[in-house]
């Protein structure tokens, strides 16, 4: 079984727009998502992140990751408002100081939603994770997503969606481009 993201949505009143439509429905591992202020990553990854955490499975793992904890913050608050607003009964428990969530997934598993902040590398060693939202990917150096995101996501064969408006060249710019 599999969750359906199109009703998904539709149960928490989102309507995505024709980009982030097309963000939803593919199916890479690796999507890479650049466009302008305004047009609405912050809100589709969250989106992404909810949906992950709610596919039933035993338990999954999950992380927001962004060069601050400000930033990682601006995807994770999105995700805290939808559960709280509309997943309330999913809801688990909240660490706030963790900036954790752990929801009760479709299968009855716990899933867990986490931000965390790059700006020390160390702390993005250690668990495999079934996917990650990457937010400012491009302020990102590009070893904390070489030697330290992507590598979280081996062993699980985990999914990553990377969220930033551009900035020069780099390999935020080559990962989009290779798609």
């Amino acid at each position: 079984m599999q969750l359906d993201k199109a009703a998904l949505f539709e149960d928490l009143g989102y309507e995505p727009h024709a980009g982030q439509l097309a963000v939803h429905r593919s199916t890479a591992r690796f999507r890479v998502v650049a466009c302008g202020v305004r047009w609405g990553k912050t809100t589709a990854a969250a989106m992404e992140a909810i949906a992950a955490a709610l596919e039933p499975k035993e338990s999954a793992i999950g992380w927001v990751v962004a060069p601050t904890y400000d930033l990682a913050d601006r995807v994770f608050r999105e995700v805290e408002v939808i559960v709280l607003e509309r997943l309330r009964h999913r809801l688990v428990q909240k660490k706030e100081a963790e900036r954790r969530i752990l929801l009760r997934n479709m299968a009855g598993g716990v899933s867990e939603i986490r931000a965390k902040s790059a700006d020390n590398p160390v702390s993005l060693l250690g668990e495999g994770l079934d996917f990650v939202v990457v937010d400012e990917a491009a302020r990102l150096k590009p070893a904390i997503w070489q030697n330290h995101i992507s590598q979280r996501l081996i062993d699980k064969r985990g999914w990553a969606l990377l969220i930033s408006t551009p900035k020069g060249k780099g390999y935020f710019f080559d990962l989009y481009r290779r798609g």
